[in-house]
């Protein structure tokens, strides 16, 4: 299933969402949040993350069981990744090199990095 990214009104806020090809919805709601189908950015983005940084990037392949949040907070830290983990587990970066750095400390690596 492909990735599309939607983005709020004001364009402040950039989601990462899982949708089979046919059943992409034009908008959908996170948080209280009417976000719309944005294929600029769906078409911009970068294997897994996606410009803006400031609103995070969500990273589903390395996510972990809920059951083991505070145990992957914790890992983050240990190896100076700022990362937060939402309630799913699934963690997420506002910046290239955190993403790198939490790759790197999860054992892996991106196939479409360029240096």
């Amino acid at each position: 299933m492909p990735f599309y990214c939607f983005t709020n009104d004001a364009g402040t806020k950039t989601v990462l969402e899982r949708f089979p090809a046919s059943k992409r919805p034009k908008t959908i709601r996170r948080n209280g949040e009417t976000l719309h189908f944005d294929f600029a950015q769906t078409a911009r983005r970068s294997g897994n993350c996606f410009a803006p940084w400031r609103s995070g990037c969500r990273l589903w392949a390395i996510g972990v069981h809920p059951s083991q949040v505070a145990e992957a907070r914790d890992h983050a830290r240990r190896h100076g990744v700022d990362a937060t983990y939402d309630s799913d587990g699934v963690p997420t970066v506002k910046s290239r090199s955190d993403y790198y750095k939490l790759l790197k400390s999860r054992g892996f690596y991106d196939l479409d990095r360029f240096t």
